[in-house]
């Protein structure tokens, strides 16, 4: 069972401490809901990249990856050269309360390529939230 995210890189700390992490060839095999630990939340992000705020964190790397999530996928929030690539992500059934149903949700993120990930149930394949993130690229993503 998967608890409050597949992988979750938050609490304190920036470049070039904390960053440079590639994550490849992973299968969840079951939805994000609940850590042990903190408060159960259906609408919690198997990828979760949170640096503090006013910091940044640097390279990225997701690829070849299939995750499980009624909501967002992968957010980044303070995290500049990032790639997301060849993943799969199935969205289950919405959930009420859940807000977004993007592939990638971004805030202040920088440099950041989304390229041929299937996207099975999303409304999007990445939105920008809060403060502006530049340097996005997408190619050759699904959203079906």
């Amino acid at each position: 069972r998967t608890g409050g995210a597949v992988i979750v890189n938050g609490g304190f700390g920036a470049g070039p401490q904390v960053g440079d992490v590639s994550v490849t060839d992973n299968v969840q095999t079951a939805p994000t809901v609940d850590t042990g630990i903190l408060t159960p939340d259906p609408c919690r992000a198997p990828v979760r990249m949170l640096s503090p705020a006013g910091l940044y964190r640097d390279d990225y790397s997701f690829a070849r990856n299939s995750f499980m999530t009624p909501n967002n996928a992968l957010v980044f929030r303070g995290i500049t050269n990032v790639d997301v690539s060849s993943n799969s992500v199935s969205f289950g059934a919405p959930i009420s309360g859940c807000d977004t149903r993007a592939g990638v949700r971004l805030t202040d993120s920088h440099t950041v390529g989304i390229f041929n990930n299937s996207f099975s149930g999303a409304s999007n394949v990445y939105i920008t939230t809060g403060a502006s993130s530049t340097g996005i690229t997408a190619t050759g993503n699904t959203v079906d």
